[in-house]
């Protein structure tokens, strides 16, 4: 920690944990903390074990609306709902409830999709530090750089990692030191705890091995490929927050249908349905940016797409606000220990668009 940013200690550290300390990665880190830690987290502990989420987020942030918040912790989906819900309880904008707010820590999730969304709500003077943690191995990876998305492996916390590549998932598994830099890997596991080989369902991707430094790539079940594309969650992600930074739209969330050839089309697309905070001036131009996004980095797709013939260029229909919360709701999936497929069939697309959705083609 900087000089500088000790003050983030001197007053409250926000943390909508989960509710057991059993199976739920934020139960038990909240439930483990340090007793000095645990003097300035907030909510209180009797919020936290609320196992209804609503009614936890509805405490939370009555409490949260009078506290000198100046460290935030949340996975970014979620913790979106969060702000919403304390500007709702002080009836003003976030930053003029929590004036000395400094530095969130995020995690579970890419931040690509959300940081404009974030920067235009809280201004400039938050410092955004992405983490890579899991159930099975706590803390795994962290970003320590401002200038450098990359995460910094930790190597010294009783966890061993091996690496298998994601185009080869029968090969062989490799050491940390075996890796190669931009070369997809699933992540395998062995912990003090009892973890053996335990393979974790995560793609990530190392941009430098000396010292080892990752980027979480998305998880391998993830994967758009209706049509032979090979889209990763990761690619999915970042075209989406490329098209959010490129035309000054705030992204709440979004997911991907596949749509099949029929009598009418005789070629597939693939569908976004975007919930938006702010949407941007035009819509096919941030479809274009997606497809650009994508193409320039994935092969496959960009043959796909050559001269739209086996895939025309993507739709984005509008979600109406709210819908992703409802459908997340009816599914038992709300909370930050749960995240938003991003990859849908149609049936649950169908559950999602509202009446009056609409969308450019």
């Amino acid at each position: 920690m900087r000089a500088g940013d000790r003050h983030l200690l001197q007053a409250r550290i926000a943390f909508l944990s989960g509710s057991v300390a059993l199976g739920d990665n934020t139960g038990i880190l909240a439930a483990r903390a340090p007793a000095w830690a645990r003097r300035f987290m907030v909510p209180s502990a009797d919020v936290l074990a609320l196992p209804d989420w609503e009614e936890k987020l509805a405490a939370a942030a009555r409490e949260l609306a009078r506290c000198d918040v100046r460290l935030l912790l949340g996975v970014p989906s979620w913790t979106l709902l969060v702000l919403d819900a304390v500007e709702r309880e002080a009836d003003r904008p976030i930053r003029d409830v929590w004036p000395s707010w400094r530095g969130y820590i995020h995690g579970g999730m890419a931040f690509g999709p959300y940081a404009e969304t974030y920067r235009k709500r809280v201004g400039g003077g938050v410092v955004f530090v992405d983490t890579y943690s899991a159930t099975e191995g706590g803390v795994l990876a962290v970003q320590n750089r401002d200038d450098d998305p990359s995460l910094a492996v930790i190597l010294d916390r009783n966890v061993y990692f091996e690496f298998v590549r994601a185009d080869a998932p029968d090969g062989p598994r490799r050491g940390i030191h075996e890796v190669e830099p931009y070369v997809p890997y699933l992540v395998y596991l062995t912990t003090d705890a009892g973890l053996w080989s335990y393979g974790m369902d995560d793609v990530v991707r190392f941009t430098s091995v000396r010292p080892p430094r990752l980027l979480f790539h998305g998880r391998s079940h993830f994967l758009l490929d209706a049509f032979g594309e090979h889209v990763s969650q990761g690619e999915l992600e970042r075209a989406v927050g490329a098209a959010a930074a490129a035309h000054g739209c705030e992204v709440r969330e979004f997911t991907v249908l596949p749509e099949y050839p029929d009598a009418r089309n005789p070629s597939a697309r693939h569908a976004w349905l975007v919930e938006f905070v702010v949407p941007p001036p035009d819509l096919r131009a941030f479809a274009r940016t997606i497809d650009g996004s994508i193409q320039g980095r994935n092969h496959d797709y960009r043959l796909h797409r050559a001269g739209d013939r086996q895939l025309r260029p993507p739709v984005v229909r509008l979600v109406r606000q709210g819908a992703f919360y409802d459908w997340m709701k009816r599914r038992g999936r709300l909370g930050g220990q749960h995240q938003v497929p991003r990859i849908v069939d149609r049936e649950a697309a169908r559950a999602l668009l509202a009446p009056n959705a609409r969308s450019v083609e």
